[in-house]
């Protein structure tokens, strides 16, 4: 794209960047915070010749007639770089028309950008009622491949696009990422350093994500909120199916579980299969990269339509329908054919996790019984919360998977780990960890024909979602509670 399609105006060198803002009214706070957090963007952007010019549709409604009104901030839309949406409980038709032209526009001129947010504050009864108007929309961006991003308050709006900012900046811009570097940014929280640096993929270009992470204590109240960012690349699939890979910086972990909780939980929980956990040893895990979710059946699709390596897989095997939900009724040989079929089509090396990785980035430094402390409830993962662990309260079992990302990721940046499907691992199953690698391999003895599986499911009950639970099951079943999750481990050289 060149700046005259841009359309970026030039004024004794300094490059304006024009941003529509649209929100509903209810937002009125938000948007003045935003307009401030421009304001003090510009003091620092301005002696990099960066100008960001705000445009607010509700200054249209003070200055004309409402015969101009759509006219007028038509061409705004159409004259702007960057268009930024807000919505709370409600999405008005000025607003939702608004999004439209800005859309249409975009198709037209790859311009202007898109961003839309959501927020995720409570909501009184009063306004339940016309939440059917945000659902709505949400489900029509979905059909657009539109996707927006949840914020909580005026903290995280302005840190997520503050991170967008120092995307298209450079690409709208003579200036570079680099150079764009301001003396003061926002404060965020940092994750705890990890013993080994990210593993490098050649022709992957990694981008950041930003997400909050919560801790729970035993009664499933919430303690802390911490903001994390992680590192990713996307793999594109077909017709637009993309699969998100989270960079697992490597590290030392204590795999398993101490013996004095192995006993408390056979007690409590009546089962002799905790003991599967023991002896807990210290394992160290090179980087890698993960699967931000489950494969989802619009992943499996596209992968399935690839040329056979050495098997059939059929094309839409799963009980819960949905091409954003968890591919399910998988055997560990499907779930093998599709890493062969990806990384053949791909050149990288793509495969189930050994089982240390899994527990590895599912404990994303916690020693805690789940990631997100110590216990789960059904606000945070999707499993049989008719049941409890710790004290929490009952909640939901809703007998089904769901779409995949609901529910707050942990540390390394994660979904979905605790419940929702089993998911395989590439080892073969052994009754403890006697002779187990302490090097992060898979634990390969060619005998019998059971393998690992890990995270637990929507079926079962949260004793089995717990981090250090080891399960396993036949590799050629195929249950409607059963998934996997890929990794990508090194580039292919054949």
């Amino acid at each position: 794209m060149t700046e005259k399609d841009l359309e970026i105006v030039q004024v004794d060198h300094i490059q304006i960047i024009k941003i529509f803002l649209a929100s509903s009214s209810e937002l009125k706070d938000d948007r003045e915070q935003f307009e401030i957090f421009i304001n003090r963007k510009n003091k620092e952007y301005i002696r990099k010749g960066i100008f960001l010019e705000l445009v607010i549709w509700e200054d249209f409604l003070d200055a004309m007639s409402p015969t101009r009104l759509q006219d007028e901030y038509n061409k705004a839309i159409a004259n702007c770089d960057v268009f930024v949406s807000l919505f709370h409980t409600k999405v008005g038709p000025y607003t939702e028309e608004e999004f439209e032209k800005a859309f249409a526009t975009f198709k037209l001129n790859q311009k202007p950008l898109i961003y839309t947010f959501f927020k995720e504050s409570p909501i009184l009864p009063s306004q339940a009622k016309q939440m059917q108007t945000v659902f709505d929309f949400q489900a029509k961006l979905g059909k657009l491949e539109h996707f927006y991003k949840p914020y909580e308050d005026i903290k995280d709006l302005k840190y997520l696009f503050d991170q967008q900012l120092n995307k298209f900046i450079p690409s709208l811009t003579n200036i570079s990422q680099q150079q764009l570097i301001i003396s003061d940014p926002l404060p965020q929280q940092r994750t705890s350093v990890i013993h080994q640096p990210v593993l490098a993929l050649p022709r992957v270009e990694l981008k950041e994500f930003g997400f909050q992470v919560v801790t729970v204590n035993d009664r499933g109240k919430e303690v802390t909120r911490e903001r994390r960012q992680a590192q990713y690349f996307t793999e594109e699939l077909n017709n637009g199916v993309i699969l998100e890979m989270v960079a697992i910086p490597g590290g030392k972990f204590l795999m398993g579980t101490d013996d004095q909780e192995i006993e408390r939980l056979v007690q409590k929980f009546k089962w002799d299969g905790y003991r599967r956990e023991k002896p807990q040893h210290e394992v160290t895990v090179q980087p890698f990269f993960m699967g931000k979710y489950l494969v989802t059946q619009g992943q499996w699709q596209a992968v399935a339509a690839l040329p056979k390596v050495k098997q059939d897989l059929e094309a839409d095997p799963s009980k819960f329908k949905g091409g954003n939900r968890p591919v399910e009724k998988v055997s560990w040989d499907d779930a093998v054919e599709f890493c062969q079929r990806l990384s053949k089509q791909t050149g990288k090396e793509y495969r189930l996790p050994s089982e240390a990785q899994w527990e590895f980035a599912c404990r994303a430094t916690t020693t805690t019984p789940f990631y997100y402390g110590e216990t789960i409830t059904d606000k945070l993962a999707n499993y049989n919360a008719s049941k409890i662990y710790a004290s929490e309260p009952k909640g939901e079992h809703r007998k089904e998977t769901t779409t995949v990302g609901n529910f707050r990721p942990n540390t390394f940046g994660l979904c979905d780990m605790h419940g929702q499907a089993w998911e395989w691992c590439q080892d073969d199953f052994h009754k403890d960890y006697g002779g187990a690698p302490i090097d992060g391999r898979a634990w390969i003895s060619g005998v019998g024909s059971k393998k690992v599986i890990r995270g637990g499911s929507w079926l079962f009950i949260p004793n089995f979602c717990r981090s250090a639970l080891r399960y396993d099951d036949a590799r050629d079943v195929r249950y409607s509670s059963l998934g996997f999750r890929v990794i990508c481990v090194a580039p292919r050289t054949t």
